[in-house]
């Protein structure tokens, strides 16, 4: 168990879970593939719980996971909100299906990373969507396209430093006020 001090958390306490211990889920639909590409393993049951939620609502077998926590619930790597399994950050999905690396600033591809049009933005829109509905009500993200014509993602604020999330997506302001009992089974 490990304090998150922030007022937004109310400096609960909370259980980190490696999300290494996660195994994929693809024998019937709904379903999910993961892969993890990152060293901040780790999530909070909260937050774990929410990304399942998302993950199985939209049945993609291309997640790429670029990290959340490290073990003791710090950010790492030059990152400053990933504390206590709460904020993370996943490849944008393409088109291709692969969970290869794509950058919102390129064209075109460039050594082995994917431009702005190998994004799929339907696909990815309703990865965000379901993001948004389990929780996660701030995502950041870069504008991509033509210069006269950029866009960006549904549900996305733009990352005003405009250099560090042209590679994945930063999803944040996680509140978990969203359950709602249908019915009460007795």
């Amino acid at each position: 168990m490990y304090t998150y001090g922030s007022k937004k958390y109310g400096g609960k306490k909370v259980k980190l879970i490696n999300i290494n211990d996660l195994k994929n889920y693809t024998r019937s639909s709904p379903c999910f593939k993961l892969s993890v590409n990152t060293n901040r393993y780790y999530m909070n049951g909260d937050t774990l719980a929410s990304l399942l939620g998302a993950m199985l609502e939209c049945s993609y077998d291309d997640y790429t996971f670029n990290g959340f926590s490290n073990e003791i619930g710090k950010s790492t790597g030059g990152s400053h909100s990933h504390k206590s399994g709460y904020n993370g950050d996943f490849r944008y999905l393409r088109k291709d299906k692969s969970g290869g690396k794509l950058n919102l600033s390129y064209n075109k591809k460039v050594d082995d990373v994917e431009g702005w049009k190998e994004l799929d933005i339907e696909r990815q829109e309703k990865f965000n969507d379901a993001l948004y509905g389990f929780g996660w009500k701030s995502m950041i993200s870069q504008k991509y396209g033509t210069s006269g014509s950029k866009q960006l993602l549904k549900r996305c604020t733009e990352d005003k430093k405009k250099h560090q999330h042209y590679d994945h997506l930063h999803i944040q302001g996680y509140a978990n006020d969203f359950i709602k009992i249908i019915k009460i089974y007795e």
